[in-house]
């Protein structure tokens, strides 16, 4: 039978102990190890009891350093993010949160860049795209990182962290595009949904444009493949009836009471659609419902302060004195002729040139105003809507004004035409033309 012996269970000998017993030995190296010994465990971490070689404790010391040296360098190393080619200082605290340029909470996970959602399913996690860098950026990140390794006593070259950062930027790059790629044929399934629900007639480029944004959103919320269909085909349908909708509610606006006593009205019922920024798609409901140009845009826009300020100094001209008849008489240039309609007497060049001026100094001011409502508005100040039309269409040629591209749209299109008159407004407001 083998009997085991169990170990006695020994006090640590206090401080004064092992001093005494050091004295008792008669030993002048064992204090000297012992000082040495506390020393090194104060400054170091390195616990050297019951080691005297000298070899030993010297390797012993050397590793324990080195080991340091490795953990050092790694929480540098982790406080340096490659994506973004910022310092952080922050390697020993990689459960912290940051908040991203979106807003949503952020972390790291595997690796990846991603955000939590809120959603009506839950918390949810999906990737986002992440900054990337040209080539002088990541340059210049690289003497940075570089600097800051050697700061730490961290082996380092530039050239070596230049590198890194291309690396890292172009896989970086990869995964903003697959992301990207992903956001696309969420979009492209709301538009499949929108095109299925309209019918042959397809819906304009605005409306098209929002749903592939819905889509874009849906996977920004983290929504599955179930849910998309789903709720693609909600919003679908749900959209053809707001515009059905909105155009009865003009249309009866319209025909009960007329449009200048119902005005607000109509407002309310295409303000949703108008802060969604489809104006063109309330154009048309107006338009579909029997309102007029001029009705149309103080709708969808309106003049400006600023063009109304403009506006008021400017003092109607007095025609010539001369009747349309007399200058035809005479074998002078008179209206009407060729594009024109007007049977009042020209304005004299130079009462043109104050009203070139004025248009001029209102585009000045108010770069995007809008041309059927000043052409309204000069109307009231005796200026011909084709007087109007031919003095923007010059100051566009020459390059004296610039047009944005809903006013080359109003110049090419509704300013063509002569405003709506007497029974061309009864006409339009019974759908006949």
């Amino acid at each position: 039978m083998v009997q085991v012996l169990r170990p006695q269970n020994r006090q640590k000998p206090s401080f004064a102990q092992s001093i005494v017993g050091g004295l008792a030995e008669g030993t002048a190296d064992e204090l000297k190890h012992y000082a040495e010994n506390k020393g090194v465990e104060r400054q170091l971490g390195i616990n050297l009891s019951g080691i005297k070689d000298p070899n030993t404790r010297a390797q012993i010391i050397a590793e324990q350093l080195k080991s340091k040296r490795k953990f050092a360098q790694s929480q540098a190393e982790a406080g340096i993010n490659y994506s973004t080619g910022e310092i952080t200082n922050q390697g020993n605290n990689n459960n912290s949160n940051e908040k991203s340029t979106l807003g949503f909470e952020s972390e790291k996970q595997t690796g990846e860049t991603v955000e939590k959602v809120n959603t009506t399913k839950g918390k949810r996690t999906i990737p986002v795209t992440k900054p990337t860098m040209n080539l002088d950026q990541m340059i210049q990140k690289s003497h940075e990182i570089g600097a800051y390794k050697r700061a730490n006593n961290i082996p380092a070259n530039d050239q070596d962290e230049l590198k890194t950062l291309i690396a890292v930027n172009n896989i970086t790059k990869q995964e903003n595009e697959e992301i990207k790629k992903k956001q696309t044929e969420y979009g492209q399934k709301y538009l499949d949904k929108l095109q299925n629900v309209w019918g042959e007639s397809p819906p304009n480029d605005e409306i098209q444009s929002l749903f592939k944004k819905m889509g874009e959103n849906a996977y920004a919320e983290g929504k599955t493949e179930g849910e998309i269909e789903a709720d693609a085909s909600t919003q679908a349908r749900i959209f053809k009836n707001r515009i059905s909708n909105a155009t009865d509610n003009v249309r009866k606006y319209i025909n009960e009471g007329g449009f200048d006593k119902n005005q607000n009205s109509i407002k309310i019922s295409v303000q949703p659609m108008l802060d969604e920024g489809l104006f063109d798609t309330v154009r048309g409901i107006l338009d579909e419902a029997g309102a007029y140009p001029e009705q149309i845009e103080k709708i969808v826009s309106n003049l400006t302060e600023t063009t109304k300020k403009t506006l008021a100094p400017y003092e109607k001209q007095a025609r010539p004195d001369e009747s349309w008849w007399d200058l035809v008489s005479s074998g002078k240039s008179a209206k009407p002729k060729k594009g024109y309609d007007s049977y009042k007497t020209p304005y004299a060049p130079e009462q043109m040139e104050v009203i070139k001026n004025n248009i001029k100094e209102v585009f000045q001011n108010d770069p995007a105003t809008n041309l059927v409502l000043l052409r309204e508005a000069y109307h009231d100040k005796d200026v011909e809507w084709d007087e109007f039309k031919d003095i923007v269409e010059e100051l566009f040629l020459k390059g004296e004004i610039e047009l944005n591209d809903d006013q080359e749209n109003q110049l090419t299109s509704t300013l063509v035409n002569p405003p709506l008159e007497g029974l061309g407004k009864i006409l339009k407001n019974l759908r006949l033309f």
